[in-house]
């Protein structure tokens, strides 16, 4: 009876503090940059994990899935992956132990996230390509990370279709406006102007009341007079 409280405690520890975060890019020196963003200038994902942690996993298990999130927070990767010295197996295990069910599901979404922050964009995608999810901020801002991770590999054409993909599939003025920025920045890059103004100027019709449409204007015009 101790040991169940115990969990449950640990469960609803974990309901309340889980947080996923998108990964989002800062161009600097011409190249895109991956980082997690956790400023309401981009995106912030509370409790995401709530449509996809099992009530009978969380019990069982709530407490070293919750230490693997407490090492992403502190962005303390590696071990958030691959697990520490003290019991704590890691986001690769779990999801290999647990395979098949919403826990092993979300593991995914982590590792790959610490893949992305670590550099290593090839894991990173493999990580996200194999979480399945259908939750409207959750599954958008897995395709938003594997967008940001093709832009580091260089693969500019995957980036900017996972990218305009995830802004259409999360259709809020959270996330959505995110994405379309990024994926006009990388039209830019690519000279597809014409490209890039429609996802600029998606969010000044559709997301008009987004953080990034207060400057979209900006974007739109520089894209205009580059196309000339």
């Amino acid at each position: 009876m101790a040991e169940q409280k115990k969990n449950e405690r640990s469960l609803k520890r974990g309901r309340r503090t889980y947080t996923i975060r998108g990964i989002s890019h800062q161009k600097q020196k011409d190249n895109y940059r991956c980082y997690f963003s956790y400023n309401h200038h981009y995106s912030r994902y509370s409790n995401v994990q709530e449509p996809l942690c099992s009530t009978s996993w969380g019990k069982s298990t709530g407490s070293p899935f919750f230490k693997g999130q407490e090492y992403f927070e502190a962005d303390a990767f590696e071990e958030a992956l691959n697990g520490d010295s003290i019991g704590y197996v890691g986001f690769i295990k779990i999801a290999d132990q647990y395979s098949g069910t919403d826990a092993a599901n979300l593991a995914k979404a982590y590792a790959g996230l610490c893949y992305a922050h670590l550099g290593k964009f090839d894991e990173a995608v493999k990580a996200l390509e194999n979480f399945d999810g259908d939750d409207q901020m959750v599954a958008p801002a897995m395709k938003g990370a594997m967008g940001n991770c093709y832009a580091q590999l260089g693969q500019l054409d995957k980036a900017s279709s996972m990218l305009l993909k995830a802004a259409d599939e999360a259709d809020n003025n959270t996330l959505s406006p995110i994405y379309l920025k990024q994926a006009g920045e990388i039209l830019v890059k690519q000279g597809k102007y014409d490209d890039a103004i429609k996802a600029y100027t998606s969010i000044k019709d559709k997301y008009f009341r987004s953080y990034q449409a207060m400057d979209i204007d900006k974007y739109i015009e520089q894209a205009k007079l580059l196309k000339k």
